[in-house]
This record gives structure tokens, C-alpha cells and sequence, in this order.
């Protein structure tokens, strides 16, 4: 299979054209309400959850429960919630999970890295 330069324009374009797509917007803002709702309605109960839409499903979590977890062991928790509640597809639509602890987010809040 011959791979041209123009087929990666081609799907690029394709991308952006869905990306701006008013109607896959209003189906990322329902999923980012959908994510939130598993969250509270699991009993997970985060200190804090934000929610970006900008690039499909962007999560930033923040509870005390990730102090004495690994960030694998955070991921693992955050998406083994997600798969009892969302479908694969839904799934591939969250793009980003960020999960910290308090202390962990004032520290990047005041810009230490």
C-alpha cells in the first residue's frame, strides 16, 4: 500500500471538518456530563472534578483518595469507573484523565513542576 502525502492531508482535513462539526460538540458537551454523573452517581466522589471539552473529553480530578496511589494505580481506578458506565466509543472520546491529590494541585497551581 502506497501511502501519499495528500491522503494525511485528506484525513486531516476530515478531522478538522468533524472537530467543528456543531453537532459532535453537543454530543462531547452531553458525554462530559455523562463522565461527571459517573463520578458523583458512583460514590466516588472526587474533591474536585473539572471538565474540558475543547479536544473530546479532557478530566482533571482532585481527591484525597490518590494520596497513596501510584499514577498508574489512579488511572486504573478512573477507568475501570469509566468502563461500568460508558460505552468503548464514549471511551475513546475522553481524551485526557488528570488525577491528583490536593497538595499535588496547589503545587502545578503555583507553578512548580
Amino acid at each position: 500500500m502506497n501511502f501519499e502525502p495528500r491522503d494525511d492531508y485528506l484525513a486531516s482535513l476530515e478531522r478538522i471538518k468533524q472537530a467543528n462539526d456543531p453537532d459532535r460538540q453537543a454530543g462531547i458537551d452531553e458525554l462530559a456530563e455523562k463522565v461527571r454523573g459517573v463520578f458523583l452517581r458512583d460514590g466516588f466522589a472526587p474533591d474536585e472534578i473539572g471538565l474540558s471539552t475543547r479536544d473530546g473529553v479532557v478530566v482533571f480530578m482532585t481527591s484525597d483518595r490518590f494520596g497513596s496511589m501510584d499514577d498508574m494505580d489512579r488511572q486504573e481506578v478512573v477507568w475501570n469507573l469509566l468502563k461500568t458506565s460508558l460505552t468503548a466509543e464514549e471511551r475513546r472520546a475522553v481524551s485526557i484523565v488528570v488525577a491528583l491529590t490536593p497538595k499535588e494541585r496547589s503545587f502545578h497551581l503555583a507553578g512548580g513542576f
